[in-house]
């Protein structure tokens, strides 16, 4: 049995449909199994099959396309569904799920049992990930209320005027192809791709930066807001520009005015060559420092017990899983 979540942006009540056969056709016509009111849902949109126990998502080349984890997926072409992925046809946001449960993963005869392993690992990655991927949102512009979100460990899409951007922008103020956002390990970062009008994040020109939760970005006439549920969990990152360089009497007035040595915020000593300045009085980084000096890694850990717990709680899964795989790859 499969099942659909769907949900319109700006509803708080989602419908929710179940269904016994192995195709189901999306569109605006009455005669879909999955019939979705609105101008931008063309008559016969999208559809998903079943073939030999696999799923898969089609777009039926539609007018404004079919999104699955934020990217635009081919016209006419078998794209590979799992349980939980959210395919976004806006306005509709449609969850698909098996049974209306974590989906169990069963060996075929063929499947090496190392490949087994590996698929229960990103299966359990993509359910602690479960509605904390951060989101780009247009609130301002042509497209207000346009957004798309970063889903899985590694990913990277295209924001501009071009029609095979993964976000585009009906902006004549922007380049065709102006920003690259990736997702990894390590955060999330934005990539100005020479644009002619640049971009900026929190009003402040960049070519490339590592976004922050709640960050503004503008590109042309078009103001997006960046947000990732997980950095408000309590981790907090000092951004730190470009190294600069200041006269050497500059550095003997900042050296007096902010002594090297223990902090009593984070008890760092980073030696005589280390300029780290003192919190000034709003409690910001004087920018005026010798930055190339700052430890770029720099966090300051808020200590909120659910957080630890919940970082304890992912290691402990992270240690079983990656002992099975060793235990059925060693079988």
């Amino acid at each position: 049995m499969i099942q659909l979540t769907i949900r319109k942006d700006g509803s708080e009540q989602p419908d929710i449909l179940e269904f016994e056969q192995s195709r189901i056709s999306i569109g605006r016509r009455g005669a879909n199994q999955v019939q979705l009111i609105d101008a931008s849902i063309s008559r016969d949109h999208a559809e998903i099959i079943e073939d030999n126990g696999d799923y898969f998502v089609i777009d039926l080349n539609s007018g404004n396309g079919t999104f699955l984890h934020g990217k635009r997926i081919p016209a006419n072409e078998r794209v590979p569904l799992h349980d939980r992925d959210k395919i976004r046809v806006e306005p509709f946001t449609i969850e698909f799920s098996i049974g209306g449960a974590v989906q169990e993963i069963v060996p075929k005869a063929e499947e090496p049992t190392d490949q087994i392993a590996y698929k229960m690992v990103r299966q359990v990655l993509r359910s602690l990930d479960a509605g904390e991927s951060p989101i780009l949102t247009i609130v301002a512009g042509p497209r207000e209320g346009a957004k798309i979100e970063l889903v899985g460990e590694v990913q990277e899409i295209t924001i501009g005027r071009d029609a095979r951007c993964d976000l585009k922008l009906d902006d004549d103020l922007s380049s065709r192809e102006h920003v690259r956002v990736r997702r990894d390990w390590n955060g999330v970062h934005i990539k100005d791709l020479k644009s002619k009008n640049g971009t900026f994040v929190n009003n402040r020109r960049i070519v490339e930066l590592t976004l922050k939760d709640q960050d503004e970005v503008k590109i042309g006439s078009s103001v997006l807001l960046f947000s990732d549920p997980r950095q408000r969990g309590g981790i907090l990152e000092i951004d730190v520009e470009a190294p600069t360089q200041m006269p050497d009497e500059q550095k003997q007035e900042r050296l007096e005015q902010y002594p090297v040595g223990p902090s009593a915020a984070g008890g760092y000593n980073l030696g005589q060559q280390a300029l780290v300045p003192q919190a000034l009085p709003d409690g910001s980084i004087d920018p005026g420092a010798p930055l190339q000096d700052i430890p770029s890694g720099l966090v300051a850990d808020k200590k909120d017990p659910a957080i630890i717990s919940a970082y304890i709680l992912i290691g402990i899964v992270l240690v079983v899983l990656i002992g099975l795989f060793i235990w059925i790859v060693a079988a």
